[in-house]
């Protein structure tokens, strides 16, 4: 059998302390603004989503109040318009 001796060269003992690097209120205040920035993306989709297909209606409407008639374009009228004979519409 062997006997081993071991001298500790210094009593002292080291104390280390683990914390997080993050605080939590840095990390709430991280993640609410990059929340907004992406909902603040997806309302403005939304917003333009909409604008487009109110302006698609609005061209829609125009387009609609228009009625081809015999001779010429008539607007916001529901009434075929009979050209007359001798004139020249394009005048």
């Amino acid at each position: 059998m062997a006997k081993i001796t071991v001298y500790v060269a210094d009593t002292s003992v080291t104390t280390t302390r683990q914390g997080a690097d993050y605080p939590p209120g840095t990390l709430l205040s991280d993640l609410g603004g990059t929340l907004r920035l992406w909902v603040g993306m997806s309302v403005l989709s939304i917003a333009e989503l909409l604008q487009l297909l109110l302006d698609c209606i609005a061209a829609a409407c125009i387009a609609g109040g228009r009625v081809r008639g015999a001779g010429r374009w008539q607007w916001r009228q529901r009434a075929w318009v009979e050209p007359v004979s001798g004139s020249n519409p394009g005048s």
